[in-house]
């Protein structure tokens, strides 16, 4: 998915949403002795851009793959506003980001990326609002 209106065709859901809390998730593959442990984010849905979710607030499952200590590296994220690109997980109510850095962020009222999907860092810098705006007309 290389545009952003194939990157909003592509996902599950686009949506605004807070970061309300993070907190330890699953843990995949204990019997191998080298288990994956997952963030659970909890995001509060402001504003439903392309696709669907349910209910006001979703689960959104990132991989700690430096371990579980690594958690807090998320915990700053907490009262954050970003722009979601979203698959729906097949094995429950999580959702994961369509790509790695699939997230545009509100700071202070501009968008901020981070290395992702090329159609998205060239939203960075621009007004936040303004970018809601070209996110939901992409996929309409």
């Amino acid at each position: 998915a290389g545009s952003l209106a194939e990157m909003t065709d592509a996902a599950d859901a686009v949506v605004v949403g807070t970061i309300a809390r993070v907190s330890p998730g699953r843990v995949f593959g204990g019997k191998s002795g080298r288990p994956l442990h997952y963030a659970a984010l909890s995001v509060e849905v402001s504003s439903l851009l392309a696709g669907s979710v349910e209910g006001a607030q979703l689960t959104l499952e990132v991989p700690l793959f430096d371990g579980p200590d690594s958690i807090e590296s998320l915990e700053a994220a907490v009262g954050l506003e970003a722009i979601f690109f979203l698959r729906a997980k097949i094995d429950g109510p999580f959702y994961r980001l369509s790509n790695f850095g699939a997230v545009v962020a509100n700071e202070d009222g501009r968008a901020v990326t981070t290395d992702g999907p090329t159609a998205i860092e060239e939203l960075a810098g621009r007004p936040f609002a303004e970018i809601v705006a070209v996110i939901a007309a992409a996929g309409s």
